[in-house]
């Protein structure tokens, strides 16, 4: 994260829990977001899966349910398709987790 998102601080760490704060500005107005990520114990012998949280800090998102099902579908039609179609930047090639 740092080498990517330096502005990105770490604010809280355990072993199976990482999280981060910082800023992010996809056009004109920044906001403040807090990324957790949570390792989790999958199905089967010794496998995990890792389940992200992102948290919009500041500004208060007051249209958040459209927001959020806007990105859920990008989101399935990447999984289908490998296309994100959802706009910003990405720091190379996405990969599905």
């Amino acid at each position: 994260m740092q080498d990517k998102w330096p502005r990105f601080q770490v604010v809280e760490q355990a072993r199976q829990f990482v999280c981060w704060e910082g800023p992010l500005q996809p056009l004109s107005q920044q906001h403040d977001i807090r990324i957790s990520l949570f390792r989790e114990r999958g199905r089967g012998r010794g496998s995990y899966r890792l389940s992200p949280q992102v948290i919009v800090l500041n500004p208060a998102l007051h249209t958040i349910v459209p927001w959020t099902s806007e990105w859920l579908a990008c989101y399935e039609i990447w999984l289908a398709t490998g296309k994100w179609l959802g706009g910003g930047t990405t720091p190379g090639e996405m990969s599905r987790v």
